[in-house]
């Protein structure tokens, strides 16, 4: 039987990967200082204001507005900043299986390597004027259990100038060769 499965994910810089980094600095933060501290800490990005809420019991104090700040210093600064609200929605699945080394779906290792492939080129200049957010989205076609073929790869990434730039040599090496 033939399907297509599609995974997809996203650079260091788009919302839902900078509130995970927001949250899991905070953490790092306190059980740095503190190993017994217990933390239970949300974050929301829209539109150029962060917001952090929950609930954090430590013996220390640690500063919220540092640990925003470095995460963002992290991202390149501008991750969320540049918002400007979901263009997509989509049901989230996920599964453990023997297909990779990584126990993950194979589409989802490949659009994991495109995206630290796009934020190294980013860090690294290799491809100018892009944003810190982005997100590749890869489909597979499968016989059974083994996938035959690519059925599409969607690379989206924010461009911070004008211009087109191209991630193809981001992609053309990360697709395993025989499908």
């Amino acid at each position: 039987m033939t399907s297509i499965r599609t995974c997809e994910s996203t650079c260091i810089g788009h919302p839902d990967k900078l509130c995970d980094l927001i949250a899991d600095t905070i953490l790092d933060d306190l059980l740095f200082e503190d190993l017994s501290a217990r933390c239970a800490v949300e974050v929301m990005a829209t539109k150029g204001r962060i917001i952090v809420a929950g609930e954090i019991t430590s013996s220390v104090k640690v500063s919220i507005r540092a640990a925003v700040r470095r995460a963002l210093t992290r991202t390149g600064g501008e991750g969320a900043f540049v918002l400007t609200g979901a263009g997509d929605q989509g049901t989230v699945y996920g599964y453990a299986t023997d297909e990779t080394p990584e126990y993950l779906p194979l589409p989802l290792v490949i659009a994991h390597e495109i995206c630290k492939r796009l934020d190294a080129a980013r860090m690294e200049g290799t491809i100018s004027g892009i944003s810190s957010d982005g997100k590749s989205q890869v489909s597979l076609r499968y016989e059974g259990e083994r996938a035959v073929g690519v059925a599409a790869v969607v690379v989206s990434i924010q461009h911070t100038q004008p211009g087109r730039n191209t991630a193809e040599p981001s992609i053309d090496d990360v697709i395993p060769v025989g499908i």
